[in-house]
């Protein structure tokens, strides 16, 4: 029986002994000390924004024939930077044009157009003047009972 108290004893002294010396550890690694050169950097994606950076668009569409300005120049203000062509729209440029024109020549002064649409206004002038005369007849008429109501009303629609 003294034997297996002595080995129970040993194997517990064992045990203890294990457990000690690595409660002395404290989980903390230790380093010979020596001299290095620290360098401490830190890398990291993303986007740069300039504060005067400005978004060039065109108001038209069309294709870019030639640019005026390179990549990073100063710029002013109004200042061209590209020609774009659109021959759709230069066409219907032209198409306008001549319209405009046409509407030049059509009110000029002693042209037959403008004459004849002045005379149409005269006329219409004159119309209206004559139905406002037979209507301020016609409501005084019916103001004093002398003609039905459905003749007043009739001249009243027109």
């Amino acid at each position: 029986m003294k034997k297996i108290f002595l080995i129970f004893a040993i194997f517990l002294v064992s045990i203890a002994l294990i457990y000690f010396y690595n409660k002395s550890k404290n989980g903390y690694e230790t380093y010979k000390l020596e001299k290095k050169e620290v360098v401490k950097s830190i890398y990291a994606s993303g986007y740069i924004d300039s504060e005067n950076s400005v978004i060039v668009k065109s108001e038209v569409s069309g294709y870019v024939e030639k640019i005026y300005v390179k990549e990073n120049d100063q710029v002013k203000k109004g200042q061209i930077l590209a020609k774009i062509s659109n021959p759709t729209l230069y066409e219907n440029l032209k198409d306008i044009e001549f319209q405009a024109q046409l509407v030049k020549q059509k009110l000029s002064e002693n042209s037959d157009f403008r004459k004849q649409f002045i005379e149409n206004i005269e006329i219409k002038k004159a119309n209206y003047e004559n139905l406002l005369k037979v209507y301020e007849r016609r409501k005084n008429l019916f103001e004093k009972g002398l003609i039905p109501k459905e003749q007043f009303d009739e001249v009243a629609k027109n």
